[in-house]
């Protein structure tokens, strides 16, 4: 057949007005010349914005290269299949409308093909780019340009419709499967290739894939959509599956590992909750089914799976016992005599803290072995003598699989008696008795670098040969000179750094006779818990405390705290060196930034740490955030609280603490409530993790997200701050409304206008003047409701996306209702939401008897001394 074009390139198009242009610039650019080469096919699957324009305009200007297709709304598939009617091209790419190309990719392509006829698809590097600018999780195929045999190179899977080329003639009367929401391009794209088991690869090209902010988001669609559960299974992996058997009599590995490669997302993100039980059973049945289909091989190759995953589908595949199946040998465990974990390099002990309390070492740790407990026992010794492990299981946030008791790791502590020397860890498996190797975090204070060592109270602990050496401390001049030796030696002008900052630490502390205490909020903001706790700390002139604020100085909240006591930059170098002499770290915040200013660099830092860290908390816990606080986690030293309901909720929870760490105080910002109020209605909603921007570890502050305004959260709030209705009554009775952004979403204020009567707050809240001034309080399930609760006033929740809020944040439900403790009523839409503001000003924004009761029994104390509780806490001998 003869073509008009060397490429067609298929683009559909849905509402993307905001990228088509660079997607389509993208193609006009390539080097092989586009007016004489490449067929430009757009089909517009029903927007509704302005990409039509687009499209026109571009069609205005190549009118003999572009073709422009109108069609009704029908889904990616079958817009890929509409533009498939007009192809005059050899060779075929569909192109994502928000995506874009490197400008010799099509040229590279084209050389490729034309040298090597038996191939009819050729695969291309993906990176991606916006939110993310990581390669895609195949990359590790891509070494060189070539052609590879996918009976022998079968782990060289292609799924990407978009991401490579397609010589046309081989489509035939092949097309998208409109019955499927996902998987569509696995289906497709593998039947093409495996009539030739040859794929072409080309490492020298790459296909920009933007990686947008994830709205409300494809993956959480995913999650929640049952297409995905009971249709990719039957109508994707298992017909491929029985191509593979009427094409070659076997299902093929190439198959398998496409499957696989697929089912990862089944096993990581993982949230059936909302399918019945019937539907559920009909899932088990049908993953279990096709994973009988999949060699024990393949399944344990896989590149992007952890181990734990790969023992728990195995697991599933036989039935929930392989015990049989597991042997010991050459320092590797076995499955079905296939290597699984090689023992030197499997993280099978963590330990997470090791603490010393009244000068007895106490450990954390966790064991990460995802086998049947009978089948293997680990042991801590120290010499001949087995030390107690307690254990427990570690839960996991929102995710459950086949088997969720399975995949629960099993946390431990030992306490270390007085006299030991060293510790070690066996693993009595299969009859065999291992020495493990032992792994390490921050908290700990060790690494597997053995000339660092561990200040741990009034002892010294260094690793070497899978060994944990304990010493009394007495000088330490020594120990500290090979550090500075092997530094320099190993890593020159980075070690020289490193060792000056440890020098110079060394130095402050030993001219300082005081205890340090770091205090802080946010990065860039004072306004909270850590704020009002250094005023406090810093009104009693205690001369046995050293404190110091932290704060990035490039903001107006540096200079505000100077009026108040010292402030450091977080920036500074001073900052790094009082950081390893403080004696508490205290803080509204548990990120990384609070407990870590030596970045990847901590390694080199972290046995010199002194510090025990206080979380102050920035609002009431009410749900459960375990799993992002847990003692393996943060290793919290004083846990505050508020409420008793919230002290219960952890202690007895799933967070690691005793007693002894979570106090009952009230938290230091509530001694500045009070009510002093006038025509002020507060609008403050919480975040969303899944649209929020990248988190940028420099300024503290998470990236814009373009994708901001296509979101339901900026829908809802900005539909309710410009209703007609609101405004007129605003502006009738002289109220101002004050829209407070989350702090995570600061970057996206500019999303949202402002006008006469309504007031856009972002960056440096004052928060408590808008607690004492508001009249009402609207929100959704931020825990500010719990600050303007403490001064009695009315509350309003704005829940409308309840149904999928907690499948897409941070953490779970937990032990408050809102529908049975929540401090005001429960409304879902905007109507409803102006409507109750119109009735509380009617009703002279009267709190309810209701929950007024509510509120007073929530609170343990209500007063202005919780400063001072914590304080009392804190110095505590």
């Amino acid at each position: 057949m003869k073509y008009k074009y060397k490429f067609s390139v298929i683009i559909p198009i849905y509402n993307v007005e905001e990228y088509l242009e660079e997607t389509i610039e993208s193609v006009i650019n390539q080097s092989i010349g586009f007016q004489d080469n490449i067929e430009l096919i757009l089909v517009n699957d029903g927007s509704t914005d302005n990409s039509e324009s687009i499209c026109l305009k571009y069609l205005e200007q190549y009118p003999n290269n572009i073709k422009y297709i109108n069609k009704e709304n029908g889904g990616v598939s079958s817009a890929r299949n509409k533009g498939l009617e007009y192809i005059e091209g050899k060779y075929v790419n569909f192109l994502d409308s928000d995506d874009k190309w490197d400008n010799d990719a099509f040229k590279k392509a084209y050389d490729m093909f034309e040298n090597n006829e038996e191939i009819d698809a050729i695969s291309v590097r993906i990176k991606f780019f916006d939110a993310n600018n990581k390669y895609h999780n195949l990359d590790y195929k891509f070494k060189k340009d070539i052609v590879v045999d996918l009976n022998e190179q079968y782990e060289y899977i292609h799924v990407s419709s978009s991401a490579g080329f397609i010589r046309s003639s081989s489509i035939n009367h092949l097309r998208f499967d409109c019955n499927l929401k996902y998987s569509e391009d696995i289906k497709f794209i593998t039947e093409i290739i495996i009539n030739t088991m040859k794929l072409g690869i080309i490492s020298s090209s790459l296909y920009y894939y933007r990686r947008r902010f994830n709205l409300t988001s494809a993956i959480q669609k995913k999650d929640n959509d049952i297409s995905w559960y009971l249709d990719v299974p039957i109508y994707c992996y298992k017909y491929l599956m029985d191509l593979s058997i009427k094409k070659f009599g076997i299902v093929i590995p190439y198959i398998q590992y496409i499957i696989m490669h697929d089912y990862q997302w089944r096993i990581k993100d993982y949230n059936p909750n909302f399918l019945d039980s019937n539907d559920y059973n009909k899932y088990l049945i049908i993953i279990k089914q096709i994973l009988e289909k999949i060699d024990d091989k393949v399944i344990i190759e896989q590149k992007n799976l952890f181990n734990e995953y790969k023992v728990q589908t195995l697991n599933f595949k036989y039935g929930y016992d392989i015990s049989s199946k597991v042997i010991y040998k050459n320092n590797q465990i076995l499955f079905n005599e296939i290597p699984l974990y090689n023992i030197n390099n499997t993280r099978f002990i963590i330990i997470n803290n090791i603490n010393n309390n009244s000068n007895k070492l106490i450990i954390d740790g966790q064991i990460n072995l995802p086998f049947n407990k009978e089948l293997y026992k680990i042991k801590c010794y120290a010499g001949n003598q087995e030390l107690k492990m307690t254990t427990y299981s570690i839960p996991l946030k929102s995710r459950k699989f086949f088997n969720d008791e399975f995949m629960k790791n099993i946390g431990f502590t030992i306490k270390i008696p007085d006299n030991i020397k060293d510790i070690y860890f066996i693993l009595k498996f299969s009859n065999n008795v291992i020495l493990l190797p032992i792994n390490f975090t921050t908290n700990s204070g060790l690494s597997d670098l053995n000339y660092l060592y561990a200040i741990k109270g009034n002892k010294i602990l260094k690793y070497k040969n899978n060994h944990i050496l304990i010493n009394n401390k007495k000088c330490n001049i020594l120990n500290e000179l090979k550090v500075y030796y092997n530094l320099i030696y190993t890593k020159k002008v980075f070690g020289l750094k490193i060792s000056l900052i440890r020098l110079l630490a060394n130095i402050y502390g030993i001219f300082n006779n005081k205890e340090i205490w770091l205090i802080s909020d946010r990065p860039n903001i004072a306004n909270d818990n850590g704020m009002h706790f250094f005023k406090y700390v810093n009104s009693l002139k205690n001369n046995n405390i050293k404190s110091f604020f932290c704060i990035n100085e490039n903001n107006d909240s540096y200079l505000e705290m100077k009026k108040y006591g010292k402030v450091l930059n977080l920036n500074s170098l001073k900052y790094k060196i009082i950081f390893l002499n403080a004696e508490k770290v205290i803080s509204s915040q548990a990120d990384t930034w609070v407990l870590n200013p030596f970045g990847k660099a901590e390694i080199y830092y972290r046995g010199i740490f002194k510090y025990k860290f206080v979380f102050l908390q920035h609002g009431i816990t009410k749900d459960d955030i375990s799993s992002w606080v847990h003692k393996l986690n943060k290793n919290i030293y004083k846990f505050v609280t508020a409420a008793t309901n919230e002290y219960n909720s952890i202690v007895n929870g799933t967070y690691g603490y005793t007693k002894n760490e979570i106090i009952l105080t009230g938290f230091p910002r509530f001694d500045n409530l009070y009510n002093e109020e006038e025509k002020i209605i507060a609008i403050m909603p919480t975040w969303r993790q899944n649209i929020a921007g990248n988190y940028n570890h420099h300024t503290g502050l998470r990236d814009y997200n373009p994708d901001f305004i296509y979101t339901d959260y900026f829908k809802f709030y900005n539909d309710l701050i410009t209703d007609e209705k609101l405004l007129t009554f605003l502006n009738k009775n002289n109220y101002k409304l004050c829209f407070v952004i989350h702090p995570s979403f600061e970057k996206q204020a500019v999303d949202f206008k402002s006008n006469n009567n309504i007031e856009i707050l972002s960056g440096n809240v004052d928060y408590q003047t808008i607690f004492r001034k508001a009249k009402l309080l609207i929100t959704d399930y931020s825990s500010v409701a719990f600050d303007f609760g403490y001064l009695r006033k009315p509350i309003l929740y704005t829940q409308f996306d309840k149904d999928n809020f907690f499948s897409g944040h941070l953490y779970d439900k937990g032990y408050f209702s809102y529908e049975k403790d929540g401090f005001g009523p429960i409304v879902t839409n905007k109507d409803d939401t102006i409507k109750y503001i119109i009735d509380m000003h009617k009703n002279n924004f009267k709190l309810d008897k209701t929950y007024q009761k509510r509120i007073n029994n929530f609170f343990k104390f209500n007063d202005q001394n919780n400063s001072y509780r914590v304080y009392q806490e804190l110095i505590k001998k």
